[in-house]
C-alpha cells in the first residue's frame, strides 16, 4: 500500500504539512508516504512541537482515503494506535494507549499521532496521518509525561529502515481489517492507559479524581463518586 509513492527528505519542516501541500496533485492519493530524518517544525497535537534528534527516530506521514463519515473520524485514531501497539508488541515492548493518540510505556511517551483530515461535505476523503516513534534517541527535553524510546526499553541500537517497513505492514493490516468490517473499538478500550484505575484529571481549571471506563466516538467516559461523564478531546487533561 505504501511502497510505490515514497518521498524521503533529509530534513523538512513537517511531513504532515508537506503532504497536505500536495493536495490537488497526482501524488496526493492513498499510499503516499513521506519520511524524513529530521523535522524543523514537527507538529504534535494542540500546537505542540514534536522533538526528534537527527536520524534517531521514525518520522512519517501517510495518506489514506477513508471515505467514512466525519462522525467516524476517531476510527482512524483507533486503527493507527492499534497498529503502533502491534508494532511495539512485535519487539517485545508492552505499551498502553493514552487517549486520544499517544502510546506510553511505564508512564513515558514513546509515540504520538497527528491526523489531518480533508473533507468532502461530511465525508473524510483523505487523511494525512503523522506518526512519530522514538527509536534510538536517549536524551529528551523535560515533558509531562516524560519521553522514552525503543533503545531505552531494549538497550540496543535499532535499524530505523527495518523498523519502518515493519510498522507499515502493521498499519496496512489494520486498515485492511477495518475495511473488512472488523470492529477494533473494544480492543482499543482494553488497552487504554489508566483504564479502571483512579487517576486525576483537570476540567475547566479544576482538578478531580475519576476512573476511565471507555472511549466511544472519540469521547472518554470517566466515572467519579457522584456521576459518569463523557469528555471531548479538548475538554480534559491528564495529571502527571
Amino acid at each position: 500500500m505504501f511502497a510505490d509513492n515514497h518521498i524521503n527528505f533529509d530534513s523538512i519542516n513537517s511531513t504532515n504539512s508537506f503532504a497536505l501541500g500536495l493536495k490537488g496533485t497526482s501524488l496526493f492519493s492513498e499510499g503516499l508516504l513521506v519520511t524524513t530524518n529530521h523535522q524543523d517544525k514537527g507538529r504534535g497535537n494542540y500546537g505542540k512541537e514534536w522533538e526528534s534528534a537527527y536520524k534517531k527516530n521514525l518520522l512519517l506521514s501517510l495518506v489514506v482515503e477513508p471515505s467514512i463519515p466525519l462522525s467516524k473520524q476517531f476510527d482512524l485514531n483507533i486503527m493507527i494506535s492499534l497498529a503502533i501497539y502491534d508494532f511495539l508488541y512485535s519487539l517485545d515492548i508492552i505499551c498502553d494507549i493514552k487517549w486520544p493518540n499517544d502510546l506510553l510505556i511505564d508512564n513515558a511517551k514513546i509515540s504520538g499521532i497527528l491526523i489531518d483530515n480533508v473533507l468532502h461535505k461530511d465525508i473524510i476523503a483523505y487523511s494525512v496521518i503523522g506518526i512519530g516513534i522514538n527509536v534510538n534517541q536517549l536524551s529528551f527535553n523535560e515533558y509531562f509525561p516524560p519521553a522514552t524510546s525503543i533503545k531505552k526499553c531494549l538497550s540496543e541500537e535499532q535499524d530505523c529502515k527495518l523498523l519502518l517497513n515493519k510498522l507499515l505492514q502493521f498499519i496496512e493490516k489494520r486498515i485492511i481489517d477495518y475495511r473488512k468490517g472488523f470492529d477494533q473499538q473494544q480492543e482499543y478500550n482494553n488497552l487504554l492507559y489508566l483504564r479502571d484505575k483512579e487517576a486525576y484529571f483537570i476540567y475547566k481549571g479544576n482538578k478531580f479524581k475519576g476512573v476511565i471506563k471507555s472511549v466511544k466516538s472519540g469521547l472518554i467516559k470517566i466515572e467519579t463518586t457522584n456521576s459518569i461523564n463523557k469528555y471531548n478531546i479538548n475538554e480534559i487533561k491528564f495529571c502527571f
